[in-house]
């Protein structure tokens, strides 16, 4: 966040020990060596005070800066603190500061919220929470921050619902947001307290996701392994086996590949904006192990692969994607020379979609048209409804729990980052285990029955 203005110019304790300076802005300057903790040996956070809020009374603070020190001693360790904060108020002193809670609207302070996220979190998350933050602005109108309370924002929500100003999922998304934003600030001191948190909306009914059964499945697999494989149906094998996300798959190079332990490591994930960058969570780095079976086709694959980058004209090694594609650099001398890198997520989803249609997957329902290829009548279009990449994940798991295996051993294999998040997306799976297993339990007394008459 920004440092805030209090609402009237009058003075007050907190700014500055001289009144009356200001920064080329024409705002009152932030002057102060800023309050420092240390968070663990060699790692400390500084802010700074911005004075008294003129209708809470309350002070307000710039929000927290962390600093990684690299000084070997603590006294330069401390030298290094005392630049980092001198140069965090030259800062706030450069950008000015900005309306204090009793004049800011909600809108104003999501999008500053929003503004200051720009790197700390993944590009498609960032482009989602802009999408939350443009449904909030439907619902809070002009809103202030200090006049939302929790009666009042359980009025908004009521009134969001009745009107149908936004979706249940949509207001859903809003409500998660405002209890991260509102925690942001009181943590610096915009507010003393988080109105959003006592006030939480249910979570809607999502739309069950499309699966496969075992039989579906294992005809899935046929379809794929009809032919050697190649890159697309590599990754669409590894996708139905494994159970990863697309990401972790188009982003797997062959040196995370060990086919004679039968087993693949994930460490890196291909995102849409189309960026090799570290897996989604912590539990995400794993080990996955692949059957047999596909640890030879995967060999097989490998074999081509080579053969395919020698007659093209391509150096191959460790590096190079087990989903491939090809396309062209220029080299030293500013010639073009064939190259490889990754699959492109919507041309695999273009690829994947047509191959489900082929094979009874799934089906277009606009603009369709008939095509000749190889001698079968294959058909294209719009409008594509079906199984997903992200299917193949969810009939893993699910048929996994189906037939026994344990919630623990699913979720390490999947990458989720609790075993929670595994039960709550495979719930109808275990309601049918455990109707299984009252039936199975009320069997076993039976026949102890038997036995003792």
């Amino acid at each position: 966040m920004y440092p805030y203005a209090r609402a009237s110019r009058g003075g007050g304790q907190g700014y500055t020990k001289k009144r009356g300076t200001l920064n080329k802005n024409g705002r009152k300057a932030v002057i102060g060596k800023g309050n420092r903790e240390e968070l663990r040996p060699g790692v400390w956070r500084v802010r700074h005070s911005l004075g008294r809020d003129p209708v809470t009374g309350r002070y307000l603070h710039s929000p927290w800066k962390t600093i990684h020190t690299s000084a070997k001693t603590r006294k330069a360790q401390l030298k290094e603190v005392d630049e980092f904060a001198n140069e965090y108020k030259r800062e706030l002193n450069e950008k000015g500061i900005v309306d204090a809670p009793a004049t800011m609207t909600i809108a104003k302070f999501l999008d500053r919220y929003h503004k200051n996220r720009l790197g700390t979190i993944r590009e498609s998350t960032y482009e989602r929470e802009a999408q939350h933050i443009e449904s909030a602005k439907k619902i809070l109108n002009r809103q202030r921050l200090s006049e939302i309370t929790p009666p009042v924002l359980r009025a908004i929500y009521a009134n969001a619902q009745a009107e149908e100003t936004l979706t249940a999922s949509e207001l859903y998304e809003v409500s998660k947001l405002l209890r991260k934003a509102y925690r942001q600030g009181v943590a610096d001191g915009l507010v003393s307290e988080n109105p959003a948190e006592s006030v939480r909306l249910p979570q809607p009914n999502y739309k069950e996701k499309e699966i496969l059964t075992a039989e579906q499945a294992a005809r899935f697999k046929a379809c794929l392994v009809e032919k050697p494989l190649k890159s697309y149906s590599a990754a669409a094998l590894l996708l139905l086996e494994t159970g990863c996300r697309r990401g972790e798959i188009l982003g797997l190079p062959w040196k995370n590949v060990l086919l004679d332990e039968r087993k693949i490591v994930i460490r890196q994930q291909l995102t849409k904006e189309m960026r090799i960058v570290p897996p989604k969570s912590s539990m995400s780095n794993r080990v996955v192990a692949i059957s047999d079976d596909t640890a030879e086709r995967l060999a097989a694959w490998k074999k081509d692969q080579q053969e395919l980058f020698e007659d093209t004209g391509i150096e191959w090694n460790e590096k190079v994607y087990v989903a491939h594609a090809l396309t062209t650099e220029i080299d030293e001398n500013g010639d073009l020379q064939p190259a490889s890198t990754f699959i492109q997520p919507r041309n695999f989803n273009r690829w994947f979609y047509d191959f489900c249609v082929d094979h009874g997957f799934g089906r277009y329902t606009r603009n369709v048209r008939a095509i000749k290829r190889g001698g079968k009548t294959l058909y294209r279009g719009e409008g594509y409804e079906g199984i997903v990449p992200h299917s193949l994940r969810h009939t893993q798991s699910t048929l996994l729990i189906g037939s026994g295996v344990d919630v623990k051993t699913v979720q390490a294999r999947l990458g989720h980052s609790s075993p929670n998040l595994t039960l709550k997306q495979y719930t109808r799976v275990l309601s049918n285990n455990d109707q299984l297993a009252a039936s199975q339990f009320d069997q076993l007394l039976a026949s102890q029955g038997d036995l003792a008459r």
